[in-house]
């Protein structure tokens, strides 16, 4: 920011402890970050007329963020907000959501591979196709951080081979049941029950994910799994 400032010859005030930048106008920057709630809740109460979220296939809360932090700044102001990023890394989340899923419709999409990047030589994706990826225009990596594509990666799954059933196949018997519980002290708290079937097969029965629960949510849900799962 400081380097923008001076090549681009604009009079402003850098505030390095606040990370603010006041210009001689008095419009501001402000930067801020979301890796806990911590970070989140120096937001609230705020009031901005452009949001810029960068990076936001990283960004594990970018769903709180959204709805419980800056929803009430932006109804209140009618801001402007930009996401932007490359492909999601999961067929899941809120970056998901709003690329390819269920929040797509309430937003204007643009996409840039790296040739429309007017920086890069024209010959460089090509080199880089060619040098780190043998050629191989169908690599994930490839597609998702030089084409700009939603695509999912297999390799980063646990269990890369996975069908999806409704309910459990015929003959299939559930003889084990694991209930996992990853509890975030600043983000979400998830859930999830696996099932073992007397074959050896494993099958994924339920998950959840909420913020701010306390020792009777979470173990009220533990139950609820347990008890609709276990018959």
């Amino acid at each position: 920011v400081k380097h923008f400032i001076d090549v681009s010859g604009l009079k402003a005030h850098v505030d390095n402890s606040d990370l603010l930048v006041t210009f001689s106008n008095g419009n501001t920057l402000r930067l801020r970050g979301n890796s806990n709630r911590d970070e989140r809740s120096k937001i609230r109460g705020t009031d901005y007329s452009l949001i810029i979220i960068d990076e936001c296939q990283s960004q594990k809360a970018l769903g709180p963020l959204m709805s419980d932090v800056l929803g009430a700044i932006i109804t209140a102001r009618s801001s402007t907000v930009i996401l932007s990023g490359t492909g999601s890394l999961t067929s899941k989340g809120y970056w998901m959501d709003v690329t390819t899923g269920s929040k797509s419709t309430f937003w204007t999409h643009f996409t840039a591979t790296m040739n429309d990047n007017p920086t890069v030589p024209p010959d460089a994706m090509k080199k880089k196709l060619d040098e780190e990826f043998g050629g191989d225009a169908n690599d994930v990596t490839y597609r998702r951080e030089y084409l700009a594509e939603n695509v999912l990666d297999t390799t980063r799954l646990v269990y890369p081979v996975f069908h999806k059933y409704d309910k459990l196949p015929p003959n299939e018997v559930i003889n084990r049941m694991t209930i996992g519980i990853d509890y975030g002290s600043a983000d979400s708290n998830a859930f999830v029950c696996i099932g073992k079937s007397t074959k050896g097969k494993m099958y994924v029965l339920d998950i959840a994910k909420f913020n701010r629960s306390d020792v009777d949510k979470i173990t009220d849900t533990v139950k609820y799994m347990w008890d609709k799962n276990i018959t």
